[in-house]
C-alpha cells in the first residue's frame, strides 16, 4: 500500500523493486537478534515502563539488537 503518509520516493525500496521478503531479510540480518521486532514487541516494552514503579528517564531501544540505531 505505497503512498499511505506520501508518494513513493525515488530511492524507496519500492521504487526500486527490492521485496519485502528481501527487505526483511537484510534487516534481520543487521539486527543482533536477528528477527524481526514487531508492534507487539513495542507495546511490550512501552507496558514494562507503563506499570514500572520508579524508573527515570530511561530510554529503551526496541530495535533487535541494531547499533546504528541506538541512541549515543
Amino acid at each position: 500500500m505505497p503512498g499511505i503518509c506520501a508518494p513513493i520516493m525515488p530511492g524507496s525500496p519500492s521504487a526500486r523493486s527490492v521485496s519485502a521478503a528481501a527487505l526483511l531479510s537484510g534487516y534481520t540480518a543487521g539486527n543482533l537478534l536477528g528477527r524481526e521486532v514487531t508492534a507487539e514487541d513495542v507495546a511490550q516494552a512501552f507496558l514494562h515502563h507503563a506499570v514500572a514503579l520508579k524508573t527515570t528517564a530511561d530510554v529503551t531501544n526496541v530495535d533487535g539488537g541494531n547499533i546504528a540505531a541506538a541512541l549515543r
